[in-house]
């Protein structure tokens, strides 16, 4: 059966409008940290790895337990807890695990586990299957200090079926503001041989150290009426 065409473009406008509307906005950043620029948009067919952090069914009770065995006077205090009483606390309820595993299954995802209790997954997909899927916006950001452009997004949103059951959903909006670079191996090396040559002034007979020796060691400059004179030396 054929729509008119004014009722067809109706219907897609709703059908888009609920769409949207089944999107609920993850995280969010303002601005960019300082020192980050603007590149464009990724490239669409760029992979990119995400890490998803599915929700632990009792984490709240996990730190409350922590605070307990650490209370001098509780009925737990130093009663430690073993890596099975900490899984019971951390490990998935069903219903994430089967959100979770409908929605990679209904977008040909395949996760992969990279934890010990199954709470971290990992997921490679394409930047346009990225955005389309989180309804967001992927661009690549250079900073004055690292070689390779960060592939990131201001914001992201994750589907209505998948709140409550995904926590953290790395690296998205996560801009790590990286330290200059230590200097090469070679430039260290070449400082280093320059330190090791004595200047002039501690070139003195006997191995001796002058005052005059000590202020160009430590570049200080001494006012004439304080120096030494020359027989106050250090053998």
């Amino acid at each position: 059966m054929a729509f008119p065409k004014f009722k067809l473009l109706s219907f897609l406008s709703i059908a888009g409008v609920a769409s949207a509307s089944s999107m609920i906005r993850h995280k969010r950043r303002a601005a960019l940290p300082v020192g980050f620029t603007r590149q464009g948009a990724a490239p669409a067919s760029e992979m990119l790895t995400l890490r998803v952090g599915l929700t632990s069914n009792n984490i709240n009770g996990l730190q409350d337990r922590l605070v307990s065995v650490s209370t001098p006077g509780s009925t737990d205090f130093h009663q430690w807890l073993s890596m099975d009483d900490v899984k019971a606390y951390v490990q998935l309820s069903p219903s994430t695990i089967d959100a979770f595993n409908s929605f990679a299954s209904a977008n040909g995802l395949q996760p992969n586990v990279v934890s010990p209790n199954g709470d971290w997954l990992s997921i490679t997909l394409s930047i346009s299957q990225a955005t389309a899927l989180f309804a967001a916006n992927f661009e690549q950001f250079t900073h004055p200090n690292i070689t390779t452009p960060l592939t990131r997004t201001l914001s992201v949103s994750l589907p209505e079926e998948l709140i409550g059951h995904v926590e953290v959903l790395h690296p998205t909006t996560a801009f790590n503001t990286p330290t200059p670079r230590l200097a090469s191996s070679r430039t260290a090396r070449s400082r280093l041989s320059r330190r090791t040559i004595p200047p002039d002034s501690c070139l003195g007979p006997e191995d001796t150290i002058t005052p005059a020796c000590l202020q160009t060691l430590y570049s200080h400059a001494c006012d004439p009426d304080e120096q030494h004179p020359p027989s106050d030396r250090i053998r």
